[in-house]
């Protein structure tokens, strides 16, 4: 009996053997915030339970039956300390559980938020009219806030204690939801089920999805592939979009290469992007079964858009240029699990840090070797001083939700990893789980990413239409001076017909310009709004000015460029060509290589991406005072310790004046900026102040 005991359950130590929780890698048992004492959680393995006799079956339910009288009696005395305990967790911390294991509930959940996409509903039984038209506002409100999709939490009172529904309440609570859904053009899916009193009573959390009228209305979650070079990037998202596993030499990559020299080499060195959809009910919707780009707009409720970058050290303008500026909501690491975590990987790592976007880590090839040791040294490298990272290994599908529910919880702390093999498909369903369950568009954005910076977005006036160009494409013979301009709608909607300014061009001026057509996702549409990439054809108006010395096609040159922007005819936008502001200086790492190192001197050519901008400035002779620097200390010794922690290549902020070589750009204060020189990257950091060259 012993030795069957061993196959069969598995014991979960003692909470005290885990006393630094901030740098434990977090797993189904430590994350929920249940507590899980020898006797409290007791895991099932079927699969070994099918090799025993039926009588040695019969001896383990006996056996399990006993451990769970036992573990009723232990969660009972300490009752008091648990709800006392789940106060200071999270929701999805707190209400982390699995079907497959034999954890016990939590008591008692946080209270209900009464902003965000979250709602408790003890039950929803037989409402009337009125309450029924509440219900529909209530839900309605949570939409709103989740973008589209809300999580509602059955059989939970307001203040957090589970007490579960009959099965008849349950039904009837289900009838009604289904009821409200239809009303606002939703449906819902169970994501888990909590059983309560030995399964009289049931608590589950569903997830409810708004189904767009039209592809307009489809707001797009954008994701960025960093990684170092034959991590395996294109074959990941190439397996994702197009639903066939890797043949194991690179096949399912084929498609998101877009030039003959990366076939033949196998690297990526440009940036391409692919779209991943999931239907209302969960289900992934991606160019399996013959469909095309309209079909998968069709089918889908929810929308990301793939962005893959170039893990090769001679690309890395390119990837930093994509990464910025494609603006991702979300950054998934590759990790191979035989060449481990390189140097670029860190680099990448760290950039999503300094940009504040949430990452989560991707360990390909599981099939080729081992990837107990690989996955160490992730979890040692996200749980260093410096990154402070929590990492989440998702092992179950409870841990992609619970991992879903977190990764922009706690300024992104939470990390989570999946193990996964493109060749044989473990792994990959955890994957596609937690995209479908992760927020859509979430506000923690490059430029949004910590509070100081979202008030200041906030309080600053934003143009009503603003559209950033990002690559451009002349078109001959449709008409003098008329471009493709392709870019993110950064504001606002655009519409065919509009006339709108596009600039800043020759000496800060912006120009009039009319659109003729509008492309998204390689279809045309009538109209785009923010959050959506899209191409707009324009057509500039040049000659209602006089341009002196400048030809006519220079001049359309400078407008119809790379970090352009399209804005309002009546908006009067400042063309920026000196500006200040505040970096931390990436350090150079001992015993080697990377990208990162180097102190700012006086007169240094720099090159700076900004949103879309990417241009080459000047660091000038203001310095100013570092961040951290005391405001008591006069200016000489203000600028001896600035110029000294510059010399030292400090990682602490400091302030800086910049002023580009080129030509005036359209930044305003709290914009995200990258410096870097040459393959090193500089630093990160933000626009403090900026210093108009003309009002136009």
């Amino acid at each position: 009996m012993a030795s069957m005991d061993r196959c069969l359950v598995t014991f979960f130590g003692d909470g005290d053997n885990d006393s630094d929780t901030d740098c434990q890698s977090l797993t189904p048992a430590s994350y929920s915030g249940s507590k899980r004492a020898t006797t409290a959680g007791v895991e099932i393995s079927n699969q070994s339970a099918d090799c025993f006799k039926p009588q040695r079956r019969q001896s383990a339910r006996a056996e399990r039956r006993r451990l769970k009288r036992n573990s009723k009696s232990s969660y009972n005395t300490e009752e008091d300390d648990d709800r006392v305990q789940s106060s200071n967790l999270t929701r999805s911390q707190t209400m982390h559980c699995s079907k497959s294991c034999g954890e016990l509930l939590p008591s008692s959940l946080p209270p209900e938020n009464d902003e965000g996409n979250i709602e408790y509903k003890l039950k929803l039984v037989k409402p009337t009219s009125s309450r029924l038209e509440h219900l529909v506002t209530q839900l309605k409100w949570r939409l709103a806030e989740g973008q589209g999709q809300a999580v509602y939490e059955l059989g939970v009172e307001d203040n957090g204690v589970v007490l579960g529904l009959t099965k008849m309440e349950l039904n009837e609570s289900l009838r009604t939801l289904e009821a409200m859904c239809r009303r606002l053009n939703a449906k819902y899916t169970i994501l888990r089920e909590r059983q309560i009193d030995n399964g009289t009573r049931k608590a589950q959390e569903i997830l409810i999805r708004r189904l767009p009228n039209d592809n307009i209305e489809l707001v797009e979650s954008r994701l960025a592939v960093l990684g170092n070079l034959d991590a395996g990037k294109s074959t990941l998202l190439g397996v994702l979009t197009q639903g066939d596993l890797d043949n194991g030499r690179g096949r399912a990559r084929l498609n998101l290469f877009r030039h003959p020299h990366e076939i033949q080499t196998g690297y990526t060195s440009s940036v391409s992007s692919e779209i991943l959809g999931f239907d209302a009910r969960g289900n992934l919707i991606n160019y399996s079964g013959n469909r095309c780009v309209e079909d998968i707009l069709d089918e889908s409720s929810k929308l990301y858009r793939l962005i893959d970058l170039a893990g090769h050290i001679r690309y890395q303008k390119t990837t930093l240029r994509g990464l910025i500026a494609h603006d991702p909501h979300l950054v998934m690491l590759v990790v191979s699990s035989v060449t481990g975590l390189t140097d670029m990987a860190q680099e990448h790592a760290a950039l999503a840090v300094g940009l504040q976007v949430p990452f989560i880590v991707v360990i390909t090839k599981i099939d080729l070797c081992d990837h107990g040791p690989v996955l160490a040294s992730v979890e040692a490298w996200l749980k260093a001083t410096g990154n402070k990272r929590v990492p989440l290994v998702v092992q179950t599908k409870d841990d992609a939700i619970t991992a879903a529910d977190n990764i922009f919880q706690a300024g992104g702390s939470v990390t989570p990893v999946f193990p996964l093999s493109c060749v044989t498909g473990s792994g990959l369903s955890l994957l596609t789980e937690f995209l479908n369950v992760a927020p859509t568009n979430p506000q923690s954005r490059i430029g949004l990413g910590s509070r100081h910076l979202q008030q200041q977005q906030q309080q600053q006036q934003r143009f009503a239409q603003e559209f950033c160009v990002d690559s451009v494409a002349s078109l001959c013979g449709s008409g003098k001076f008329s471009y493709v301009l392709s870019g993110p709608v950064l504001n606002g909607q655009l519409r065919e017909g509009e006339l709108l300014k596009l600039g800043p061009g020759v000496d800060g001026v912006f120009v009039t310009v009319r659109i003729t057509g509008l492309n998204r996702n390689r279809l045309p549409c009538g109209a785009v709004q923010a959050g959506h990439w899209a191409s707009v054809t324009v057509c500039l108006q040049l000659e209602d000015r006089n341009w002196g010395s400048h030809s006519l096609p220079r001049v359309a040159e400078s407008f119809a460029r790379r970090g352009a922007f399209l804005i309002p005819l009546n908006s009067h936008p400042p063309a920026v060509l000196s500006f200040s502001a505040e970096v931390a200086l990436h350090c150079r790492q001992r015993g080697g290589g990377g990208l990162s190192g180097g102190p700012l001197r006086h007169n240094q050519p720099v090159n700076i991406l900004c949103g879309i901008v990417c241009q080459q400035a000047i660091v000038s002779n203001g310095f100013l005072a570092s961040a951290s620097a005391s405001s008591g200390l006069n200016s000489s010794k203000r600028r001896q310790q600035q110029q000294r922690r510059m010399d030292c290549s400090v990682a602490s902020p400091v302030q800086v004046h910049l002023r580009f070589a080129k030509q005036a750009e359209l930044l305003r204060p709290g914009d995200r900026l990258v410096l870097r020189s040459g393959h090193r990257l500089l630093g990160v950091g933000r626009v403090l102040q900026t210093n108009n060259l003309l009002e136009s």
